[in-house]
């Protein structure tokens, strides 16, 4: 598998140099309206693998940060939830 990609990566060079490394294996911030695609991606990912309705994950959220009587959530309580729900977003 090393060598393969290796091959695929180097083309006609004889060796990797760091520009084609950088070139082939950057990471890019994600925009502001990636991010948020990235998130809601995520949510709905987790809402279907434990076969939730957009009204039961939202009190998951609400109860897993203590605000289940408000069902309110703050951007903080919004970002813990994702966290200790384990919805899936690694730089959320």
């Amino acid at each position: 598998m090393a060598d393969s990609v290796y091959l695929a990566i180097i083309k006609q060079e004889n060796k990797l140099t760091f520009e084609v490394f950088e070139k082939t294996f950057r990471s890019e911030v994600p925009t502001s309206i990636e991010m948020e695609t990235k998130v809601i991606r995520a949510v709905r990912e987790w809402q279907f693998r434990n076969n939730l309705s957009a009204e039961m994950a939202f009190d998951s959220f609400c109860r897993v940060v203590g605000n289940y009587s408000e069902k309110t959530l703050s951007r903080a309580q919004f970002h813990r939830a994702l966290i200790t729900l384990e919805v899936g977003i690694s730089a959320a």
